[in-house]
């Protein structure tokens, strides 16, 4: 159904419409989210912008939602911060909502001449202050920063660094256990995996990146194996790329009479990207140098940190916003545009990729139209 509209009428909210013919329109049919529009720190209001790319946040309510990519957020916990010189700012090790069920405990043991020690048990680390012959807390920031890191566990969930100020010289205080907060998922976001540098090897790092947005990226591993004598480079892909049968792209090194592997960054980027199955699943670019030599085997090891967009972007679910829609009091009515043609620069955020992969109807140019 087209919606017939003039320019007058829309004439400041559809400046970045090219043309008006052509034009596929969902008129009166979605129904916009109060609460996932956050409000003008000016205004107060709440309101979808026309231009803005929107989608459905959930089969079950029908609401649509901005479309949004972002990298999560790390979860933190600031200790002792009125405490001269003792503050600590604990961070997640991991970006996302996961890092809020972290938890951190300063006990006071109650007890004279007591060690310092950690004590992990899943997400909860606690840390046993040290006393003196009184039983008064003998336990330093920087003592506790120190314990933190020497214990595998509990370095492995939190990074702390004294707060902007102290010198770590403070007392601590005791706290009773509390999670950091603040970890946000993050939305839209491809996987990727960094190899660093191969064995002792300069120059040979990767950086493996998913062709598709979401988790499904994070079902995809890579190897690299050295065997046999005189032997070509190849890439080779296995697996349904699903969590339980994931791709796995081994790449098998060229070799020497020797069996000493001879690929370079730069081939090994050059065969993954022009595989004809491989090149559909990831691409391949070298972090620095691509004249490094990876002498050793590699992996498999898995791309990290996909994640699902915010909204989903199948037919009919995902377009552009035509007009305002101010959910300030409640939950709006919107139209959303699936094919015409748009003025891109005239958006409120340009297209990407994976929405001009979303909307193959809309043709997104620089040009206008009659």
């Amino acid at each position: 159904m087209n919606l017939n509209i003039t320019r007058e009428t829309y004439r400041d909210e559809v400046a970045w419409l090219a043309s008006h013919r052509g034009k596929i329109v969902k008129t009166g049919g979605i129904s916009l989210s109060h609460a996932h529009r956050a409000p003008d720190p000016v205004t107060g209001k709440r309101v979808y912008r026309s231009g803005e790319f929107v989608g459905v946040l959930s089969a079950d309510s029908g609401l649509w939602g901005r479309y949004q990519r972002a990298a999560g957020s790390y979860a933190q916990l600031v200790t002792d911060a009125a405490v001269a010189n003792a503050s600590i700012v604990w961070t997640a090790r991991t970006a996302g909502i996961g890092g809020n069920l972290i938890s951190l405990e300063l006990d006071d043991p109650g007890a004279n001449s007591q060690p310092l020690t950690v004590a992990v048990n899943a997400a909860a680390i606690k840390v046993n202050l040290s006393t003196g012959s009184t039983g008064t807390i003998t336990a330093t920031a920087a003592q506790v920063l120190q314990a933190i890191k020497d214990d595998p566990a509990a370095n492995a969930l939190v990074y702390g660094e004294l707060a902007r100020g102290h010198n770590g010289d403070g007392l601590v205080t005791a706290i009773a256990a509390a999670n950091l907060a603040g970890g946000v998922a993050a939305t839209g976001t491809q996987a990727t995996l960094t190899t660093g540098k191969i064995g002792v090897v300069d120059d040979t790092s990767i950086i493996y990146t998913a062709k598709e947005l979401g988790a499904a990226g994070n079902n995809i591993q890579i190897e690299y194996v050295v065997d046999g004598n005189d032997t070509p480079l190849s890439v080779e892909l296995v697996g349904a790329g699903t969590a339980a049968d994931p791709y796995v792209i081994t790449v098998n090194l060229k070799t020497g009479v020797g069996g000493a592997a001879e690929s370079t960054v730069a081939e090994i980027v050059s065969a993954v990207n022009s595989h004809y199955y491989t090149r559909n699943i990831i691409t391949a670019e070298a972090e620095g140098e691509d004249t490094g030599v990876p002498l050793i085997d590699y992996g498999p090891q898995a791309l990290t940190g996909g994640a699902e967009p915010n909204v989903s972007m199948a037919e009919g679910q995902f377009g552009i916003l035509l007009h305002d829609v101010d959910v300030t009091n409640g939950n709006g009515i919107g139209a959303v545009l699936f094919g015409g043609k748009v003025l891109d620069a005239r958006l409120p955020a340009a297209s990407d990729e994976f929405v001009r992969a979303a909307l193959p109807r809309v043709l997104f140019t620089t040009e206008n139209a009659p």
